[in-house]
Formats: C-alpha cells, structure tokens, sequence
C-alpha cells in the first residue's frame, strides 16, 4: 500500500506544532475550497487535505499515524498487527483491512468538499476549518462526530455593542432548503470573537453527534460609526462660522452623546479625539473616538446671508488657494 505524507500534503514538517498545523490546513483549505478554488483539482486537494488535518490534529492519531504511517488506523481498529512502517529496503507489511472501510479512514472524505458551501449564504461568509473527534474501541469502526464548521458574522457597530437577537437564513444545500435560525449576540462582542451553535455543523457518522457552527464576529461600519481595529470615527459637521470662530458641538458615541470643543481656525478633515471613548476592548479598555471635521455650506442663502458674505469677501485676505 503507498504510504500517504499527510505532513507532506499539510507542507509542514513532522516536527510542527499543532498550532502550525492548523494554520497550514486553514490557509491551504481557503485556497482549495471547491466553492472560491480555480485549480481544476480543487476539490480532490480539499479532501486530501481535510484527511491530513483529521490525522495529524489528534494527539493520539498522530502518535500512531507518525509510528505506523499509512497501517495507523488498521493497528488502531485492531485490523493489524502493531508493526512499525518499513523503513528503506523493506518489505512493506499488508494490514488486513476491512473492505468496508474504503480507503482505511473511518469517515466519509465526500463530506470535505461541501462543508463551506453550506453555510455560503451565512451574510456572504463560508465555513473553513472544520474538524471531526474519534470514538470507539478497538476491533470496531471508528464513530465520528461532525464537523465543527465556522462562518464569518458581520455585525455593525452599533449593533455589536448593543447586543440582541437577530435572524439569519442557513443554506442546507444537501437539504434542499433554507433554515431560518436566531442567534443572541451578547452586548459588546470583539471582533474575532466566536459565537457557538450546538449541533448546527457537520452530520456525524452513524450515531455520531453533529458538529457546532462558530460564527466568528467581523465589525464592520454602520451609519453613525466608522470602524478602524478599536477606534471609531464619525463625521462633525459644522457652519463655516463655526469652524472659523470655534464652537461646542455634540457628537454620538456608542454609549449617547458627547460635548466636543471645536477650536477656531478648524478646517474640514481636522480631528478631534476623545479618548476612551471607542469600541470596548478584551482587557477591559476602550479605543478612541474621532470626531473629523466637515464644514457645510447652505444651499440658499438670504439676503443678508449674502450682503455678509460678500462684505467677508472684501475685507477678508484669506486665500485658501495661496500655495497651488
């Protein structure tokens, strides 16, 4: 039988990490999902590389996978001896696979191409990275979970902070059909955050539990607030008087709204912090808030709007156009 190189397939070497290891599946399972992937092997890839990540993931799997090479899973079910892989010169020894087992792996590699089309429909994201646990006792096929599926969760600002519960469609292409699910977002979720979903992931094998779907928060902009990491940025619009002679004005935060300082002489683009006053953050800070001045003209004027208007004209030196 030819010996499998799932470190070979994951590109890492047998002495990576377990975090390495993740990190090589998810980069490479983005890059050959049959649902975004080009290559004309995509889906024969996601499947070798859903394999490789089920194997190497699991401590005791790979313990056995790094001492048995491709006979790890009959020595595990009981279906061979335990004999170390042949090294260079030797014969290889056959195992005495069970033939319902297919290719040897106790679980449906089918299942690796459909996983993030799923959840496709999930506010535009798709579900990578999912992982199966094995059960059962030797000299019986191996039950596995379902997968853990994750999906990205885009939330406006206003609404992460807020907190709530909100409805969402789940495609279940295999299904037929579209679910309609909710799912409470606690007030004040990071970006990055995962929220769980018990048993809405992967079916399982046989009796076998179904996975979890992780929704993984992304913040992005709403109509009050412009989002960068943990500082939040909004528009302070004021009269030309205004930004010339200086004023108080107010402007919204997350938490109602606050009094600004506007110095005189501020031109459209200036900005004016307020510290502490962004998104909240894990260890219990806030970003910054940034108000950034936009001067306003009025559309009409009245008559005497526009007698001082030009009077400023005549009596005024400023030119904003000096320098070009």
């Amino acid at each position: 039988m030819t010996q499998t190189d799932y470190y070979a397939i994951l590109g890492v070497s047998r002495e990576a990490t377990p975090d390495q290891i993740g990190s090589a599946y998810r980069k490479l399972a983005r890059k050959y999902h049959p649902d975004v992937s080009r290559e004309p092997d995509a889906e024969q890839q996601f499947k070798r590389l859903g394999e490789a990540y089920e194997v190497l993931r699991d401590p005791d799997n790979r313990k056995l996978y790094d001492e048995y090479g491709s006979m790890w899973k009959a020595v595990a079910d009981g279906r061979a001896a335990p004999r170390p892989e042949p090294g260079p010169g030797d014969s290889a020894p056959q195992p005495e696979w069970d033939p319902r087992d297919g290719h040897g792996f106790g679980f449906d590699a089918e299942s690796f191409g459909h996983a993030g089309a799923m959840f496709e429909e999930l506010f535009g994201g798709r579900g990578f990275g999912f992982s199966s646990r094995m059960s059962g006792g030797s000299g019986r096929k191996a039950a596995f979970r379902g997968g853990d599926v994750e999906a990205t969760l885009e939330l406006p600002v206003s609404e992460a902070f807020q907190g709530g519960e909100r409805e969402f469609s789940l495609a279940q292409p295999e299904k037929g059909k579209t679910r309609r699910l909710k799912v409470r977002i606690p007030p004040c979720v990071r970006p990055g955050q995962r929220i769980r979903l018990a048993g809405l992931g992967q079916q399982g094998l046989g009796s076998s539990a179904a996975g979890d779907l992780y929704l993984r928060v992304r913040l992005r902009s709403d109509d009050k607030f412009r989002v960068d990491g943990s500082d939040l940025h909004v528009s302070l619009p004021l009269a030309p008087w205004e930004a010339a002679l200086g004023t108080t004005a107010t402007v919204p935060t997350l938490e109602g709204r606050a009094r600004v300082k506007v110095p005189p002489g501020s031109s459209t683009g200036r900005q004016i912090r307020l510290r502490q006053r962004g998104y909240p953050m894990a260890d219990g800070s806030h970003g910054d808030l940034y108000a950034e001045v936009r001067i306003e003209i009025p559309r009409t004027l009245t008559p005497d709007e526009r007698a001082l208007m030009k009077k400023l004209a005549e009596v005024s030196s400023f030119s904003p156009r000096a320098d070009n």
